[in-house]
């Protein structure tokens, strides 16, 4: 069995004997199926599903060295650093997502110890998503998302917080349909951390009745905090530090790929 093709997206074709095996990815368009199929005998199988764990500190720790490799993500790296480092009693719930025994996605989420509800809820604060480069385009970062904001709704836990200072992380709180409510400004709390990024603030107890006359209390660290409603909108704000090389013709892409939705 050879690989003969890999596509953007994520799509696989398997050459077999004289007929070819194509492995549809969670992003696969129909043209891209029809492509395979136009290429000879076709057996479809589905995207590998994550295996979930939660880990220990010292299991994550243990793969900053697999992450160090990924020139690229040195940001990340900084974080993943910060997040071991972390008070011991008030850690992140660490979550690793498998495919095939091997670590392929990882995911960091504060899980908030107050038990005191205002009137928006208790919140999680979503720290750090993170795949190696060659599990990516999978949707396994929306995955394990899922699985974690679903561990947040069974905790009772009602919404979610994140400071999105990446393009990559941009497209996963896009695609997961969480709110944007503008840019952290310099003067919030830690905002020298975190200025200018996109702020992200989400509802995951769905039942849970919150205010609508104002912006969640979370949110409240930009400048003019507003729910961005609009793609117009939140292209408005995507010029800053840590989006202003993204071309418009990729946030286009982007968009129709992924439609503001929120939930």
């Amino acid at each position: 069995m050879s690989l003969t093709k890999r596509g953007e997206y994520g799509e696989y074709i398997f050459k077999v004997g004289t007929g070819l095996i194509f492995r549809a990815g969670n992003k696969s368009t129909p043209e891209d199926i029809a492509l395979a199929k136009a290429k000879g005998s076709i057996i479809e199988l589905p995207p590998p599903n994550l295996e979930i764990h939660q880990l220990t500190a010292v299991q994550w720790d243990d793969y900053r060295t697999a992450v160090n490799k990924d020139i690229p993500s040195k940001g990340v790296l900084v974080r993943w650093s910060a997040l071991h480092g972390l008070d011991p009693n008030y850690p992140s719930n660490l979550y690793c997502g498998f495919v095939d025994g091997k670590a392929a996605s990882f995911n960091a989420t504060y899980f908030s110890r107050g038990k005191k509800k205002n009137a928006w809820g208790r919140y999680v604060n979503f720290h750090l998503a993170y795949t190696f480069p060659e599990y990516r385009f999978h949707g396994f970062a929306t995955q394990l998302s899922r699985f974690v904001e679903e561990e947040a709704r069974k905790q009772g836990y009602h919404r979610l917080k994140s400071l999105c200072q990446s393009y990559a992380g941009f497209r996963l709180h896009l695609a997961l349909g969480h709110g944007f409510y503008g840019i952290q400004a310099a003067t919030a709390h830690r905002g020298k951390d975190g200025a200018g990024a996109l702020v992200v603030d989400a509802p995951i107890k769905m039942d849970w009745q919150f205010p609508t006359d104002t912006a969640p209390i979370e949110a409240r660290c930009c400048a003019e905090p507003a729910h961005l409603l609009s793609e117009k909108e939140v292209r408005a704000v995507l010029g800053g530090p840590f989006y202003g090389s993204v071309s418009k013709e990729e946030l286009d892409r982007c968009f129709k790929k992924r439609p503001l939705r929120y939930r």
